[in-house]
């Protein structure tokens, strides 16, 4: 038996602003997951991640590989003596970075039980500049707990930003209030939405001001899963792994990708930078290809086109969302 879990809160601006939403969600029912699995006697787990575990690396780092911020092979290069945890609100107040991370590494000694965090997991958790990415982290240090404990194996992927449908337009993104780039610059142009599309900071330092992400296709994670499965099942050791395309593109760049894409054009509002955002991420995704025989087909550009396919044909089927 073996269990895939996608489950969890996923909006880093949302995480700043209701952070016990993901100590709850993302941590503490995750905890529940594995207490199932060992009752059980499950003894595989694929778990999503995201590359929000990594922070706000520095352009020196990129493309940032698992070992930057990894529960199993602390790199003392890349360790920070501090949290980096961007600020945001507790309880409803607004507070430092470094009470948010405070109260989020106390929620959960509150129910670690017998899998306490060690003086080495607090600094690695100094990593994360978002309280969701902050949750990820802990998540697979708790992994690594349930390991030593009772012999659990597992594979932490870490995401790109997931875009895109299946090429055959018959399955894609249906939530009702999606906060995703891509999807939200799709309703826009649909008129699902506001009739403009916001755009969060325009003055960071990367080649058009705004931030940088990998991004990965829904059809590439789900053969990283199944590849992910069989790397256990051949008895290797638990890992983890960055799945992206290995290059990452702006916000301005998937702009572009949907208004090409669709053949529209995008109004554009611009916003002050978010809480919690960071200005750059792409990752390293040799690991996976040695490891793992990941390869990923799909560009930003097939992302929107098969994106904008998926949408643009369901518009007027509200049945399917």
């Amino acid at each position: 038996m073996a269990v895939i879990d996608f489950a969890a809160y996923l909006d880093v601006g949302e995480s700043q602003k209701e952070p016990e939403k993901y100590i709850q969600n993302n941590v503490i029912c995750f905890q529940n997951v594995l207490n199932a699995m060992v009752k059980h006697e499950c003894r595989f787990i694929i778990k999503s991640s995201t590359q929000a575990t990594y922070g706000n690396a520095g352009e020196e780092h990129m493309p940032l590989k698992e070992t930057y911020c990894s529960v199993l092979e602390q790199n003392p290069a890349t360790l920070y003596d501090s949290p980096q945890c961007e600020r945001g609100f507790w309880a409803g107040k607004e507070v430092d970075g470094s009470i948010m991370y405070e109260n989020f590494l106390a929620a959960y000694d509150e129910v670690a039980g017998d899998k306490p965090l060690t003086t080495a997991d607090r600094q690695l958790c100094n990593t994360p500049f978002s309280i969701y990415g902050l949750s990820k982290l802990l998540d697979e240090l708790i992994l690594s707990k349930y390991e030593a404990a009772f012999g659990l194996k597992w594979v932490s992927l870490r995401y790109g930003n997931v875009c895109g449908a299946d090429p055959s337009g018959t399955i894609g993104e249906a939530k009702k209030r999606p906060h995703t780039l891509m999807t939200l610059a799709i309703h826009t142009l649909l008129g699902r939405r506001a009739n403009f599309l916001s755009l969060f900071g325009t003055n960071y330092k990367t080649r058009d001001g705004t931030t940088i992400r990998d991004y990965v296709h829904p059809a590439d994670l789900a053969d990283g899963h199944l590849a992910a499965l069989q790397y256990l099942q051949r008895g290797a050791t638990s890992d983890v792994f960055n799945l992206g395309t290995g290059k990452g593109s702006t916000v301005k760049e998937v702009i572009r990708a949907v208004e090409d894409a669709s053949g529209q054009k995008l109004d554009i509002r611009e916003e002050p930078a978010r809480l919690g955002d960071t200005t750059l991420s792409e990752l390293c995704i040799d690991k996976a290809k040695t490891s793992l025989g990941y390869e990923p087909k799909y560009g930003i550009k097939e992302m929107a086109e098969t994106a904008w396919r998926w949408h643009a044909e369901i518009q007027d089927q509200e049945n399917r969302f």
